[in-house]
Order: structure tokens, then sequence, then C-alpha cells
């Protein structure tokens, strides 16, 4: 309900491991994807309303999300995440976080160097428990994240095929990315940021394609905003979508998808627009286009250039 603190967790990223209080609109701001509607639905709906979020925009492939109210001052200690036993202790004064650790008996793939303790009043740390042994609060909840692998380097966001990229000697920004399947059409390759231990580092390419990589960490790259396209098929050599610049015009959406002049059938270029619950089909010449015969028609958001085919249905 709007007023609510809750804490919400994810096993894959720790960036989206923060607590929130419930807005009067019943939203909660999350990293990177602004403004969540959580208030009307139980924990464990907004837990997967999130995780598909965060999954759709192309932030995480996989996003195990968890939602809990934080208590207030008196309730016990709750220690969640990558652990065998999950727990809620009743708090005695002195209680350490080695010794909630031994109990949880954590995971084999749980990551205890990056362990997130949030405070009844809204204080977050993160703590390494082979360097630091904090006492702990009542009403603390503790969660222990995944491990992102030492071995692999994380590349997140817009991004062709988002994964953990084995690690090699020499490895740069730039191989990490292509191992990664390159940028994805909303993907900014101006605005990079890798995560260093707990240094965030903006990159740019294709400016810093050289930047050396070390194991472990974390690319992300971001998702551009308001980018509009048009869908370009047929006898091109990249069909699919393509960015819908100012002032665009049909040949030359056709000349960036790689029209293949080679071959006679794709002078016949089928322009197909949706029109509120109607498409306009309009049948258009390439080489009339280009001898100044014809208009080159400029394009709107979602139209697709079917170039070559005799019925733009049939695709033949």
């Amino acid at each position: 309900m709007p007023g609510d603190r809750i804490q919400i967790s994810c096993d894959e990223d720790p960036d989206y491991c923060v607590v929130r209080t419930i807005g009067s609109d019943g939203r909660v701001s999350i990293p990177d994807l602004g403004d969540v509607g959580v208030a009307t639905k139980s924990a464990d709906s907004a837990a997967d309303k999130i995780s598909r979020l965060l999954v759709d925009s192309g932030l995480l492939v996989r996003a195990t999300i968890h939602v809990s109210p934080v208590f207030s001052k008196g309730s016990p200690i709750v220690l969640r995440g990558a652990v065998h036993h999950m727990l809620e202790l009743r708090f005695r004064d002195g209680v350490k976080l080695s010794e909630i650790l031994k109990t949880a008996d954590p995971a084999e793939s749980a990551d205890t160097t990056r362990i997130q303790i949030s405070h009844p009043d809204g204080r977050q740390e993160t703590i390494d428990a082979s360097e630091a042994d904090p006492r702990l609060e009542d009403g603390d909840r503790v969660f222990v994240p995944l491990s992102s692998g030492d071995d692999a380097v994380n590349v997140l966001g817009g991004v062709r095929n988002p994964c953990a990229v084995p690690y090699r000697k020499g490895m740069t920004l730039s191989s990490a990315l292509d191992s990664a399947g390159g940028f994805d059409i909303v993907g900014d390759s101006k605005k990079i940021v890798l995560i260093r231990a707990s240094e965030e580092i903006p990159l740019s390419m294709p400016e810093e394609k050289d930047f050396p990589l070390k194991r472990g960490e974390t690319i992300k790259v971001s998702l551009r905003k308001n980018v509009k396209f048009v869908a370009v098929q047929g006898l091109v050599a990249n069909q699919g979508l393509i960015e819908l610049l100012p002032g665009m015009t049909l040949s030359q959406a056709a000349a960036q998808a790689g029209v293949d002049r080679t071959d006679k059938r794709s002078d016949s270029v089928w322009l197909i627009s949706v029109l509120g619950t109607k498409h306009r089909i309009v049948k258009l010449s390439l080489r009339a286009i280009a001898a100044h015969r014809t208009a080159d028609p400029v394009l709107r958001p979602d139209d697709v250039v079917s170039v070559g085919f005799k019925d733009p249905g049939t695709g033949r």
C-alpha cells in the first residue's frame, strides 16, 4: 500500500537490490526502469512484474526478483538469497553477520563479497564477508546475491544477446560486445557503463573500443529512448528494423538496408502504412524514384517497405 517500505532484491544483479517507499500513486522507482506500479499487487506478483520488465527491456537475460516488506524497529532479522537455509531470526543484541551466515549456509554459487544489508531506516550497505563482520540491528534484512562468475564478463542492456562472456586474456570492450552479438537497434553506443569493483566507468564506442577488461566485470549498454523504426524486407542484404531518422524516404531506407540492385525484381517496391485500423498499400518503382518521375515518399513510424515482392501479402 502507499507509504509502505519494501525491499526489492535481484539474484543476478545487486544494482537492482533496493529499498523503496511506495508513493501515493502506488509506484516505486526501479533503477534503469523508472516508476513501476506495485501497490495493488501481492509481493509475488509485484516481483514477477519487475522481473518481466527487466527481461523484456533487455537489461537482464534472467531476473530472479524478490519483494518483501521492510520491518520496523523490533522486528526479526531476515536473511534471503543464495543460501541453503533462509532465515527469520529473533533479534538478540550483538549478533554478527558471520553467525547468521554460518547458520544459513551460503550456496556454492553465492557471492559473499557483495552481501546487501538493508536497515529499517532505509540505509543500505554492501559487505564483503571476508573483510568485515558487522553487528546486525533488529529489523535488518540481509540478502546474499549469486556470483556473477570470476571467469566471465557480463554484458547487459542494449545488445543482441545479453550474456556472460567467458573471459579471455586481452579481452577489450569491443571484443566483449561482439561476443554478445553487438549493439541491439535500441542500444546506445555512446552510453556504456563498465562496473569494475565498486567503480562505474563511463565508456563510449568506437572511441574506447580497445579499453582493456578484467575478470568479473560488468558492461551495461544503455537503451535509447523514443526511437522510431520502419521495417524493410525482401531483396535487401539486411532485412528487419532500421531506425527511422527525420525525413527518411523510401529509397533511403531501401538503400540503408542494402537493396539488391543486381536483381531486376528489386525495382518493384511496396510501401505498407498503418492508418488507424486499416492498411494502405502503394506500389512504387525505385528506378522511377531515382529518375524523379515518381515522388520519393517520406516514411512514418511502423511503415513496412517490401522490396521485390509481387504481392507483399504472400511474400512472392
